[in-house]
């Protein structure tokens, strides 16, 4: 079974029920960059899988914010992957491949 870890404490995410702020996504690469660090940083894990694959993972009952940070990850070169977790209510942005994974880190 994978072995999920956090990477910080979680909640930062309740004021973004709306999805990313219009401010974001004008802003410079840097700030946006930041933005998307934060936001991992607060709701995301890492989880190592079988065969030493890693994948970061960001999970939000905010359809729009899985969304949102899946297009933001994408001006990135980031390719994400957006799933429903019907069981606990939430949507999974999922970065796996070793490529978008660096970049995540």
């Amino acid at each position: 079974m994978p072995e999920e870890k956090r990477l910080t404490a979680g909640g930062g995410a309740e004021g973004l029920r709306e999805g990313i702020p219009e401010a974001v996504w004008c802003a410079t690469p840097a700030i946006k960059r930041a933005f998307l660090s934060a936001a991992f940083q607060s709701d995301g894990s890492v989880v190592r899988g079988r065969r030493h694959t890693v994948s970061v993972r960001y999970r939000t009952p905010h359809r729009r914010l899985a969304h949102d940070l899946a297009q933001l990850l994408l001006e990135f070169g980031v390719i994400a992957q957006l799933t429903q977790d019907v069981h606990r209510g939430a949507y999974r942005v999922l970065i796996a491949g070793r490529r978008n994974v660096q970049w995540s880190l």
